[in-house]
């Protein structure tokens, strides 16, 4: 085997490890993730009277995933950095190149939007396009739980299903469209194949109690011996 073939085989296996784990832990949006988190979406109220809008929810996702959820340390800024945009906290350092976190929901308790109108933007020339951003405060689970700030992309997606008598109702915003999350528990999907499974094995019987069967059908069928 020459050295291109094994460095195509290397490849190959780690594309194949690639995928198992983006399927474990990362869904696109008409997939179920393999564990369901449960909680409660925070829609934000429309005005200082209105009563917010609460949705119970299950299959929750962030960015697609359930773990591994990543988030930048929030930087210094400089508010009003930016020309005829004053919502603009500017922001000097790329996120993206500087400290990551990765957060998993089953470590969470909840995640709350500080400001939705507010957005962090960093900008690498004049003319090129803003990346913006949006401030989180990330609850940890426990008592008392730790609360920290991070950023993540405005545009990052919160995926859930809405629980409803009539079937599951997708739902689906970006961090600025919500106020918070709320994760009240957590549970591995159930499928047809573990199911089906779990049925097989119960109605299996093992070769001891075939043997225990056949040992006691042998004994009643006996006949009786008459001296």
């Amino acid at each position: 085997m020459n050295t291109t073939q094994k460095n195509m085989i290397i490849i190959a296996a780690s594309l194949i490890f690639f995928v198992h784990w983006s399927r474990e832990a990362s869904i696109d949006s008409d997939r179920k993730p393999a564990v369901n988190f449960e909680g409660t979406i925070v829609l934000p109220s429309a005005g200082p009277d209105a009563t917010s809008t609460q949705l119970n929810v299950e299959n929750i996702t962030i960015g697609g995933k359930y773990k591994g959820i990543v988030v930048y340390a929030k930087p210094e800024g400089q508010p009003g950095g930016f020309e005829n945009e004053p919502q603009l906290i500017k922001i000097n350092d790329n996120p993206q190149k500087g400290l990551k976190l990765f957060l998993d929901l089953d470590e969470i308790n909840m995640i709350e939007v500080l400001n939705r109108k507010q957005r962090w933007a960093y900008q690498r020339k004049k003319k090129s396009p803003k990346m913006e951003y949006i401030e989180i405060s990330v609850t940890s689970k426990g008592e008392p739980g730790t609360t920290k700030n991070y950023l993540v992309e405005a545009s990052r997606k919160v995926r859930a299903d809405e629980k409803d008598p009539g079937g599951p109702i997708h739902v689906e915003s970006s961090f600025a469209g919500i106020d918070r999350v709320i994760i009240s528990g957590y549970h591995e999907q159930k499928t047809k194949k573990n199911n089906s499974k779990k049925k097989n094995n119960a109605q299996e019987p093992t070769k001891e109690q075939t043997k225990s069967t056949k040992e006691v059908s042998h004994s009643v069928n006996a006949p009786e011996t008459i001296k």
